[in-house]
């Protein structure tokens, strides 16, 4: 960036990618680039890889740059280069492939004038195709919009446009603070005096705050057990000591129920998943709630060049759950070993028992808020909910760790995401079933941090990493992945630049913002936290031993190295391109390929163990429909039961006709719905069995890899002994 004191006021350029058609359908992402003086190529931003599309539309797509605004003088211009992803990175630590697609390019001074007046400027440009390419036909178009504004202007409310206000960008204030809410869903809450079920919405204010100012949710029709999953945004002013949650009858504009949070009993920028108690009765509500303040940070952590900030961005699943649920919610920890964290999650895989439980903190009177202090701060940080009911669950939310430079730059450390969805139906109407609360874990996904040292971009530069295909491990279901933007820096060096960063996030929506702009709020508050550092091996789910976390992806030699390798295999194992023993281990005398083929067994038992869970699985669904399948069977008997006779229908009056018609008439309509459902049970359980078939295939099949595996590591125990012997009689005839 230009430096103020080199001539100049420096001025904040904000541009946004409206639009992109493109002429192919594949994977794209964009860099935006502010070539300005002396600085070309320096000033650069990026998006996510989007999906399979040809109009990609990016979560990250606006970007702000200071400038000076000396265009014409530097011949400044803005370029975008549209680049297709080719591969995503194969293994840890290794960077995907990417090849330009299309490049364009503003002359911001051309645009110069109509900028400082203020004016937004939209622009379509053709993207034209990379140098080299046969074709000069455009690649497609994109439409950017710009934007010039003072930096002190980001900071006044609704300089944008909305309403609302940004942070300062000093610390002079010390006690500005937002009161982040993510309400999930409600239960049991009661019934209208008429005897219906209320359609509720839940608002949050301070005691000083009028009800019709305060942020609220949208209106859940007629339903007890509603679900929001929404994010809400408090400003609390100076002083305010108690934030009060409402859940309101929108129909009568009454109160239902009322909780209150006090503010002095929340760790600042901890986030809290929280089982609320709506007295009286048996109501409850589940949100998660952070309090995000722009005071002075701890003086340890500005003094301390070890102490290191880790910002996590959690995407989207790439493909939608099997098992559809309305919430699904993901865990995120810091984990110092990878392997240990593997052998725990086998074992309760295997065991089904004490498997990880979603971090959850029950609130049932005043009290309760006293110990709530008591959690380490970011052990565990749970996310919002997000709907998984036929589509792919998104998150876009932001997560901040605080931790020593040697607790995460160990080559085993790494971040751990677990997830977890509402393990039954609840009906909208009835009262809430026994159990249909909880959560289930379902599956997990790890992302080992050494990537992040390796890149000195990371570190020193402040840019972020991003992983668009950590593999996700759904019990049961088949694999699926999960992206991840992850930037490393000195807490230091983050403080000297917040003043600066907060100048520029817009922090409070407005009364009307919609879903998706209230979580890129959320996003921008998270931004701007920095947490206490946590202990990396505190709290860990139970059963899981030993602080760690496990990438769950096993790698499988391509034939080119396998074949290398065989060529100093033992005799009798030979490589062979066509046998599955052969392709997935190497046979070496070397003690690192011995130990390679040590851990390629446990990733090899843990495998088994995972399809072992799914046969598990499987069965238990098959015997379900069976029963269900014999079920309709006795209902459908009992339907042909019905009065059927003709015989002597000219001697039944009228009433007794009607009356057995009308039995007729329902046992027919009951039937016909019975028989639709067996229909659809006996589909469903034909791909059950052929899902399990073919597991159970795997399953043993994995079993005589294992076999052969441990037979021939056993062979090169013993060549290695032999080779031992060998190299001491030379020794000794030397």
């Amino acid at each position: 960036m230009s430096d103020p004191e080199a001539g100049g006021e420096p001025r904040v350029l904000h541009v946004t990618l409206q639009a992109l058609h493109l002429r192919d359908t594949k994977n794209f992402f964009c860099t935006v680039t502010l070539n300005e003086g002396m600085i070309e190529g320096g000033a650069k931003q990026r998006t996510e890889v989007s999906a399979v599309t040809d109009k990609p539309v990016f979560s990250s797509r606006s970007f702000q740059f200071a400038s000076t605004v000396e265009w014409a003088e530097n011949n400044a211009n803005l370029a975008v280069m549209v680049m297709e992803a080719v591969r995503a990175p194969k293994a840890e630590g290794k960077k995907g492939s990417a090849k330009p697609y299309g490049n364009c390019a503003v002359d911001l001074a051309h645009f110069q004038s109509a900028l400082e007046a203020g004016e937004a400027i939209d622009c379509q440009l053709d993207a034209l195709p990379p140098e080299g390419n046969e074709s000069t036909d455009a690649m497609g178009t994109v439409t950017v919009k710009l934007q010039l504004k003072d930096a002190s202007e980001s900071q006044r409310p609704g300089s944008d446009g909305t309403a609302g206000r940004n942070p300062s960008s000093t610390f002079d204030h010390g006690s500005r603070q937002y009161l982040s809410l993510q309400v999930r869903s409600a239960f049991n809450l009661p019934l209208t005096p008429e005897g219906k079920p209320p359609s509720v919405f839940v608002a949050v204010k301070t005691r000083d705050q009028e009800i019709n100012d305060a942020p609220a949710t949208t209106v859940v029709h007629g339903s007890r057990n509603p679900v929001w999953n929404q994010t809400l945004i408090l400003e609390c002013d100076p002083g305010s000591s108690t934030a009060v949650l409402a859940v309101v009858n929108d129909s009568t504009n009454s109160l239902l129920r009322k909780a209150e949070i006090p503010l002095d009993k929340l760790t600042v920028a901890q986030k809290y998943n929280l089982e609320l108690a709506l007295p009286p009765g048996d109501s409850r509500m589940y949100l998660q709630v952070c309090l995000h303040s722009l005071e002075e940070p701890p003086r340890f952590l500005k003094e301390n060049p070890d102490m290191l900030r880790l910002e996590v961005d959690l995407g989207a699943l790439s493909t939608k759950l099997l098992v559809p649920s309305p919430e699904v919610v993901a865990v995120l920890q810091l984990v110092s070993n990878e392997d240990s964290y593997v052998s725990s999650i086998s074992r309760a895989v295997r065991s089904k028992t004490q498997l990880p439980q979603l971090p959850l903190r029950s609130v049932k009177s005043s009290s309760s808020w006293d110990n709530l202090s008591e959690t380490l701060a970011g052990s565990r940080q749970a996310s919002s909910a997000t709907n998984g009911n036929g589509v792919a669950p998104e998150w876009s939310e932001s997560f901040v760790f605080t931790q020593q430079r040697r607790e995460v730059a160990d080559d085993n450390s790494a971040l751990a995401i677990e997830f977890f969805q509402r393990q039954g139906s609840v009906s909208p109407i009835d009262e809430l079933d026994p159990g249909a609360d909880k959560m289930k874990f379902i599956g997990f996904a790890t992302q080992k941090l050494q990537p992040l040292f390796n890149d000195p971009r990371i570190l020193n530069d402040g840019e972020h990493k991003a992983f668009d295909n950590v593999r996700v491990h759904l019990l049961g279901l088949p694999p699926s992945a999960v992206s991840l933007r992850v930037g490393l820096q000195q807490a230091s060096v983050f403080i000297e630049k917040l003043g600066r960063l907060s100048s520029t996030l817009k922090v409070l929506p407005g009364q009307t913002a919609e879903e998706p702009e209230r979580r890129g709020m959320l996003r921008n508050l998270c931004r701007l936290d920095l947490p206490l550092p946590s202990a990396i091996r505190a709290v860990l789910p139970p059963g899981v031993d030993g602080g760690s976390l496990v990438s769950h992806s096993f790698t499988v030699p391509t034939h080119q190295n396998t074949a290398e390798s065989a060529q100093r295999s033992i005799p009798g194992m030979e490589f062979n391109p066509s046998d599955p023993t052969t392709q997935i281990h190497e046979i070496s005398s070397d003690p690192d390929d011995l130990e390679n083929l040590k851990r390629q067994i446990q990733e090899r038992d843990l495998n088994i163990a995972v399809y072992r869970a799914q046969i598990a699985d499987m069965r238990e669904r098959e015997t379900g429909l069976l029963e269900d399948m014999n079920r309709a069977r006795q209902q459908a008997e009992q339907a042909r039961q019905a009065p059927l006779s003709g015989v002597d229908l000219d001697g039944l009056d009228r009433d007794e006709l009607e009356h057995r018609f009308s039995v007729l008439l329902r046992n027919y309509q009951t039937e016909r719905k019975e028989n639709e459902k067996l229909a659809k049970w006996l589909k469903q359980l034909r791909d059950e069995m052929r899902s399990s078939h073919k597991a159970t295939q795997e399953h043993k099949r994995l079993q005589e890899a294992h076999l052969a595996q441990a037979e021939a590591l056993k062979k090169l125990g013993v060549e290695n002994k032999h080779l031992l012997r060998c190299k001491a009689t030379m020794k000794d005839q030397e």
